[in-house]
């Protein structure tokens, strides 16, 4: 019994320093294998199947500001990296069969590979994800992006460039074309203009004429209305002096009859003195024949008067009539010479407006040659700049 617990005992003895051996084997291979980590000039973080920290190397200790100690068996997401716990994750995008992922830690572009650690039986134990910074290379290619976007904007500016000079070009064609156009349809309004200038010219002449030919049968007119003036007083005058003479005849009618009334007494006297009488009686009788023939001559002046006032009265209402004809002749010739003056005048605007606008057509013609002129420089630029494109864009494409 005692053989066999000295036997039991040296076996453990052995047993024991078997596994201090093994123990310093294993010691020194976990210091190799930390060594090797902390060699490597990357960051590599090893875990558990659960995400949870087994050991870091210095560079990872470095980005994580903690030391190996600090986090073992912590969740990896206290590193907090900006890919941490979304589907950027490494170990995530490894469970969806992706093995490397990228992010941005403390300014840096950091890229990590990601890949499982197995057993011996080839299950899966854990993870390893080995970061470097890959910042320089990520700057170099985003500058070579950015060249290349820069280039490619250049081209797509200058393909752009080139529709718009294109169209430009086919614009300043047209305007060069337009403007030689708008040059001769100018031309030929300046020359209706000019017609229209002679014209009026022309009619300012006949007007101005027609003008003095109205003023001076406006003179003559007026001298008409005076002898015209004259005459009704003239009229005037013989009506009156006919009434004078009507009454003068009156009074000799009456006298006429007076002497009648007084031969017929003489003639009844004398036939009462009877012979001695009858010599008085032949020269009443003589009387009374003259008073009667002196009675009908008066009735007979008496009518030719009576006639003649009419005639007259006829011709005094006819002279009126004329007179007031002859001022409304003058009243007629007055507007039409007031009109004559206020066409003249408007003529005359017309003249002087038409006279502006040669000279604002002519000044138009002289900027549309040199509009036309730079319209064709512009074009012969526009071409040439059109080929030093093309040219750059072929360089820029090669």
């Amino acid at each position: 019994m005692t053989l066999i617990f000295i036997l039991i005992i040296i076996i453990l003895i052995f047993t024991i320093i078997f596994c201090l051996k093994k123990i310093q084997s294993l010691s020194k291979q976990v210091e190799i294998f930390t060594g090797v980590l902390d060699a490597m000039p990357f960051s590599v973080s090893v875990t558990d199947i659960n995400k949870n920290w087994i050991i870091v190397n210095k560079v990872a200790e470095t980005l994580l500001k903690r030391n190996r100690k600090q986090i073992k068996g912590k969740p990896c997401s206290e590193w907090k990296c900006p890919a941490c716990n979304t589907p950027d994750c490494g170990i995530t995008r490894l469970e969806n069969g992706k093995k490397t992922t990228q992010c941005n830690i403390d300014g840096m572009e950091m890229l990590t590979d990601v890949n499982y650690i197995l057993s011996y039986s080839g299950q899966r134990i854990g993870h390893i994800e080995i970061t470097q910074d890959i910042t320089p290379f990520s700057q170099s290619m985003q500058q070579n992006l950015s060249h290349e976007q820069l280039l490619k904007e250049i081209s797509d500016g200058l393909d752009k460039f080139l529709k718009i000079s294109n169209y430009v070009n086919s614009s300043a064609t047209d305007l060069s074309s337009n403007a030689a156009k708008q040059s001769d349809i100018t031309q030929k309004f300046i020359t209706s203009t000019n017609e229209l200038f002679n014209g009026l010219k022309n009619n300012i002449a006949q007007m101005t004429e027609t003008n003095k030919i109205s003023l001076t049968a406006k003179d003559k007119t007026n001298i008409g209305t005076e002898y015209m003036k004259n005459l009704i007083i003239t009229m005037d005058e013989i009506n009156k002096s006919s009434t004078n003479i009507s009454e003068v005849i009156k009074i000799i009618e009456n006298i006429s009859s007076q002497t009648n009334l007084l031969a017929l007494n003489a003639a009844i006297e004398s036939a009462r003195a009877g012979e001695a009488g009858k010599g008085f009686a032949v020269v009443s009788n003589e009387i009374r024949d003259l008073a009667t023939k002196s009675s009908d001559t008066v009735k007979d002046i008496e009518n030719i008067i009576k006639v003649s006032l009419n005639n007259v009265q006829k011709g005094l209402t006819l002279v009126n009539d004329t007179s007031i004809a002859l001022t409304n002749i003058v009243n007629a010739i007055d507007d039409t010479v007031e009109i004559s003056n206020s066409l003249l005048q408007s003529s005359e605007q017309q003249k002087q407006f038409i006279t502006q606008l040669n000279e604002g057509t002519t000044q138009l013609v002289n900027i549309n040659e040199i509009n036309v002129s730079t319209a064709d420089n512009n074009l012969k630029i526009n071409t040439d700049m059109i080929s030093e494109i093309e040219k750059l864009k072929n360089v820029i494409e090669k």
